[in-house]
């Protein structure tokens, strides 16, 4: 029978795959023909013929799919014969059904020599990182990630959620900060396509996001290092960093990003947004912190000919102002920008507590401006 024949009837026995579950009969007379097909998929899946690359897909998600059914005990038969690439191309499709054997291959590969078979073992470790019997691969992941892994590969285990112990790897990517760390260095780094930015291949602003993501508010004076790394004022990584100060609510920061207000534009490093952009991010944080210096820095770029710099500002306004900034947010309520007037009407319902919908809409949206208009033209002070 044709590989092709073979999965038009994987799919009628897949249909019935409940069916034979709860009718022991029927399991029986179908184990058998499913231990067959089950052999068969696993010999598809292990072909890497180009032509039959639809046929891999269909056979591998078919072993997946079938494996609450004994099918795969050839597999378990053949698999101590196969060799360890041979295994892997087979690990997403049976790792539920042979975990104790995958899990084997995982911890023996993390110190194979081949780097394909390292990364995809580091790749098993994180993704299935809940499972007790990976437990001996912590001590392992937490050196590999503070460098003691090829270059190529440790870049895999920067990650946004915590593998096995939040703290010390909280600790670790703190330390990673650093201008001599391997992730500053950027050594195995994979240049992106269309060329690279101006500070690479210093990969900081990877570890700068997971922090951000993992909550790790006791990086901050790290960042502030990081900032003023070329020196004060000069807002090093600040596309990056300035956001993330902001958000953390850390007032420590505010020296270093006033310092980055007052230097003027060609005195900052490189970006890739503008003269104004390490300005605006600069004040958007500061008014996220509740300094003065932000509100009126913001205010001034509201009038940048820089269309970024010029919408961060308002957005700035949008999220951060208070009561004392409902004069900008009207104003702003005319933006030649739609998502700006947008998130103005959203400021201003968070502000105030008042809700204002046009008809028709359950959300805020710009077509709630002229309400709000006219909710301020009643409300503000004369």
């Amino acid at each position: 029978m044709s590989g092709k024949m073979h999965f038009r009837y994987a799919a009628r026995f897949l249909e019935g795959r409940e069916l034979a579950l709860g009718n022991e009969e029927l399991r029986q007379k179908q184990g058998s023909a499913a231990g067959e097909f089950g052999h068969q998929a696993r010999d598809a899946v292990q072909r890497d013929q180009p032509e039959t690359g639809q046929l891999i897909r269909h056979a591998g998600y078919t072993l997946k799919q079938m494996r609450q059914i004994e099918v795969h005990e050839p597999l378990r038969q053949r698999w101590d014969r196969l060799t360890v690439a041979e295994r892997w191309r087979l690990v997403p499709y049976v790792a539920d059904a042979h975990f104790s054997a995958v899990v084997k291959l995982a911890l023996d590969g993390l110190q194979h020599k081949d780097e394909a078979i390292r990364q995809q073992a580091w790749g098993f470790v994180i993704q299935r990182r809940q499972a007790q019997a990976l437990a001996p691969a912590k001590e392992r992941f937490l050196k590999a990630l503070a460098g003691d892994e090829l270059p190529s590969v440790r870049w895999h285990l920067l990650t946004d959620t915590p593998v096995f112990d939040a703290e010390k790897e909280a600790d670790i990517l703190i330390a990673l900060l650093r201008s001599d760390s391997w992730v500053a260095k950027g050594a195995g780094r994979v240049n992106p396509p269309g060329g690279t930015p101006p500070w690479w291949p210093d990969g900081r602003e990877l570890v700068v996001s997971i922090l951000a993501k993992r909550k790790v508010k006791r990086a901050v004076p790290a960042l502030v290092n990081v900032l003023a790394e070329k020196g004060p004022g000069r807002a090093y990584r600040g596309h990056a960093v300035i956001p993330v100060l902001g958000h953390f609510g850390d007032k420590e920061a505010i020296p270093e990003l006033k310092r980055i207000l007052e230097a003027p534009s060609d005195k900052h490093e490189r970006t890739l947004w503008g003269k104004d952009y390490l300005h605006v991010l600069a004040a958007s944080a500061l008014l996220q912190l509740g300094d003065p210096a932000g509100r009126a820095k913001c205010t001034e770029l509201l009038k940048s000919k820089e269309a970024l710099a010029n919408g961060l500002a308002a957005t700035a306004f949008a999220q951060f102002g208070t009561k004392d900034d409902l004069d900008v947010l009207g104003k702003l309520l005319d933006h030649e920008m739609w998502y700006i007037r947008r998130d103005v009407c959203r400021g201003l319902e968070r502000i105030t507590g008042v809700t204002n919908r046009a008809p028709g809409w359950e959300i805020t949206t710009e077509n709630d401006a002229p309400l709000w208009k006219e909710w301020l033209r009643k409300n503000r002070k004369k």
